[in-house]
């Protein structure tokens, strides 16, 4: 496993060969990039009984760097890319980018498979099919333009497998192991 030149992951879709052996799991919330390093990853990647890493959404988060009132830069020294608000494709792809240059997370995707689900903040807070709770059109633009880039983003920065049914979906089944069923 791995690419020419880095280290071979050790996942393989999950345990092999019955023998009995449930599924070691793997939950990793994300702490928002740009106000912590991602070194509980690490611990994760070099776990021994570790079978696969579950990112179950907040993967990334699209606030610039005036959220919460932390002022900038946050306590990690970092701050976002692109410092504001994500709102176009551009925009979320400059975000997964930044999140995938810590050295927890890139050392946790190297070592395991990680199965990731998108929620809230990888589009707009406690968004909905119209709008979002932060989402302002006269400023942010058209809601549903917005809405529309991130899924790609999320694809494209991912590797996922998709919903057979229609790729566009984001739930989708994860079948690993002995007997180890998952629905996304």
């Amino acid at each position: 496993g791995g690419q020419a030149g880095g280290e071979g992951g050790r996942g393989g879709g999950g345990p092999r060969g019955g023998g009995g052996r449930g599924v070691a799991r793997a939950v990793e919330a994300v702490p928002g990039g740009v106000c912590g390093l991602f070194s509980g990853c690490v611990g994760l990647a070099e776990g021994g009984d570790v079978d696969v890493g579950l990112a179950l959404g907040d993967y990334i988060y699209e606030c610039g760097n005036d959220y919460g009132g932390i002022p900038s830069p946050k306590p990690a020294g970092r701050t976002h890319s692109p410092t504001h608000e994500t709102l176009t494709l551009d925009d979320y792809r400059a975000r997964y980018r930044q999140y995938h240059q810590d050295v927890g997370l890139l050392a946790l995707h190297a070592r395991h498979p990680v199965i990731a689900m998108y929620d809230d903040h990888e589009v707009a807070n406690d968004w909905w099919r119209a709008g979002s709770q932060n989402h302002t059109p006269a400023t942010d633009g058209d809601f549903h333009t917005r809405r529309d880039a991130p899924p790609q983003a999320f694809r494209e920065c991912l590797p996922i497998r998709g919903n057979p049914a229609d790729p566009t979906l984001a739930y989708r089944p994860s079948l690993f192991g002995n007997p180890g069923h998952l629905a996304i």
